[in-house]
């Protein structure tokens, strides 16, 4: 087991044999393994603020520093038992957050918003990330299941050059295959 997938599952499988004993071992009915469950904790940030790595990373250690801090004891516990997963993902406008924190508080999983104070690169009172969790994965990605991680400009500028590039290198090689098929037949 070399990637860190297999030992994931292999310590989902440990939990949930941890789980069905406890559950045979207690007999006044079911016991519930939340610490056992995989928990994460998911920072949301706006892509339309165009933020800096430096401004972009300061925002989402504020965000992470209030969810740790407005955290309740059982869930933090469980989410740092489990590693204490953090992603990072984007939105385009402050409204996409919003919406975002009316769901999480509407499933009633915690959720921090970061305004900064715009003393650098964003206007006053501007709503720059939203810290959804800790808490069950599970419940956190029915909020933030459908959004992607975030990605700065440069590394999808960049992902999008290894496409063209592989795509070019295809041309290249067809184009030498018929040319060797020409010579061949000549």
């Amino acid at each position: 087991l070399t990637t860190a997938y297999p030992l994931r599952m292999v310590a989902a499988h440990r939990a949930a044999k941890l789980c069905a004993a406890a559950l045979l071992a207690v007999p006044l009915g079911p016991v519930l393994c939340a610490a056992r469950m995989s928990s994460k904790l998911a920072v949301v940030a706006r892509k339309d603020l165009g933020m800096s790595a430096g401004k972009l990373a300061a925002q989402v250690g504020h965000a992470v520093h209030d969810a740790v801090v407005g955290a309740k004891k059982k869930q933090l516990a469980a989410w740092e038992e489990d590693g204490s997963m953090i992603v990072v993902l984007q939105v385009d406008s402050e409204d996409a957050l919003i919406e975002l924190k009316k769901e999480a508080e509407r499933l009633g999983i915690q959720a921090n918003e970061e305004v900064d104070e715009g003393l650098t690169e964003v206007d006053d009172e501007t709503m720059t990330t939203l810290a959804i969790g800790p808490d069950i994965s599970s419940k956190v990605n029915q909020v933030t299941g459908k959004l992607e991680v975030y990605q700065d400009d440069a590394a999808a500028e960049a992902a999008e050059l290894r496409r063209r590039l592989a795509a070019a290198e295809a041309t290249l090689a067809e184009l030498r295959g018929a040319a060797s098929t020409e010579k061949q037949e000549m």
